[in-house]
């Protein structure tokens, strides 16, 4: 049997070396092109998961339960992650999340 996380981890890596920025993106923006995405976006930003670099940490499983257990919306997600690729359940060693720019607002 195949090993799917030795995938993910040689995909992050091969991202990780092209500078991929969706991981930094925020996941409201990353789901606005799939407006079926977009309350999806907001409960996954409730529960702080604000990145996308944040999210694509999470399992399917937490997916699915974020999305209020129905399963489809967090493929659907994960299919939206694939295209740019990454996917659930990633380690991302060495990713932060970017610095907060409403901090800087006002001064």
């Amino acid at each position: 049997m195949t090993d799917i996380s030795v995938y993910r981890d040689a995909d992050w890596i091969w991202n990780q070396s092209r500078n991929n920025p969706t991981v930094n993106e925020d996941i409201l923006s990353f789901c606005s092109q799939s407006p079926h995405l977009v309350d999806f976006a907001y409960r996954l930003a409730d529960h702080g998961h604000v990145f996308v670099g944040q999210v694509v940490r999470l399992s399917a499983y937490t997916l699915a339960d974020i999305a209020g257990g129905q399963r489809e919306l967090a493929d659907q997600l994960r299919l939206r992650l694939q295209r740019d690729g990454l996917d659930s359940g990633m380690y991302l060693d060495g990713w932060t999340p970017p610095p907060d720019i409403s901090d800087d607002v006002g001064e």
